[in-house]
């Protein structure tokens, strides 16, 4: 697991940043912690089985649960749960 120093106030941010990857067919959104990004990603075969929407639109998912999975993101964030590159993996089993 990968550990970040923290120098601010230590508030997590959500800017409207989220980009798809077709190949890998993961999520990825951005959260901010002290002015520092942090991916947030989430494959999409996970999230269309807890939220099934249509398989062509992933993102759709993401916008119609966004409340869900930045509450999930912010707790891994706060437990410094972070993969060895720096980044937060959701997994269907953090939905359910």
């Amino acid at each position: 697991m990968h550990k970040r120093k923290r120098s601010g106030d230590g508030s997590i941010n959500f800017p409207d940043l989220q980009c798809w990857n077709p190949e890998t067919r993961v999520i990825t959104f951005v959260a901010e912690l002290d002015g520092e990004r942090i991916d947030c990603k989430i494959k999409a075969s996970d999230l269309l089985k807890k939220f099934p929407t249509s398989p062509k639109a992933p993102m759709q998912s993401v916008v119609l649960h966004k409340a869900i999975l930045e509450d999930i993101a912010v707790s891994k964030i706060k437990e410094q749960l972070f993969d060895t590159n720096g980044s937060v993996n959701i997994s269907y089993n953090d939905l359910i």
